[in-house]
């Protein structure tokens, strides 16, 4: 039957444009489809490393946010790293962190070590220097060394916790020059 308004090769020419729409509909759906599932494969490849299912992003941001945090208030600073999962809640971890992280402030590392009510940070204090190697070293030296990664406090209780835990340290290490000495104390 011949189409009125367009003859005969009008009606030709609507079925094949239709037929074309049809196909690059179909066409652009599928493409929108690959896009959807590349699109969540990248996502689900930079979520599951993470034990939040977060992207990459996110969990740079909260690792900047605690360091922040730290260089405000170290308490709260390793407690937030703690529960976020970036640093084992073991004393270990935490003087571990303390001695390789870069970017952390000197004054609040001393303060944190420094902190006598705190339990956990004595413990941290004695990992933190039985993390330091100051085999061989005068005692001069051993301080600088245990000294480069903080900074004395200001109460003279808290420097003297720092003095002790160093120089029961630097007594492990250099047993052989403590033995010629009158008392360790010294």
């Amino acid at each position: 039957m011949e189409d009125v308004r367009f003859g005969t090769s009008g009606g030709v020419r609507l079925a094949a444009a239709a037929a074309a729409a049809a196909a690059a509909a179909d066409a652009l759906e599928l493409v929108i489809q690959r896009h959807y599932v590349d699109t969540l494969e990248q996502h689900e490849q930079i979520a599951t490393p993470t034990s939040y299912k977060v992207s990459e992003t996110i969990r740079k941001r909260q690792y900047r946010i605690g360091l922040n945090l730290f260089n405000k208030k170290p308490e709260k600073g390793v407690t937030y790293l703690i529960r976020r999962g970036f640093l084992e809640n073991t004393p270990q971890g935490v003087a571990r962190f303390l001695i390789s992280r870069k970017g952390l402030s000197r004054q609040m590392i001393g303060e944190y070590l420094g902190n006598l009510q705190n339990p956990f940070n004595m413990a941290v204090l004695e990992c933190f220097a039985g993390e330091l190697d100051l085999c061989g070293m005068q005692v001069d030296v051993a301080l600088r060394k245990f000294q480069a990664y903080f900074r004395m406090p200001g109460e003279a209780q808290k420097i003297e916790r720092l003095m002790e835990v160093f120089s029961q340290r630097y007594c492990q290490c250099n047993s052989d020059i403590v033995a010629r000495l009158r008392s360790s104390d010294t």
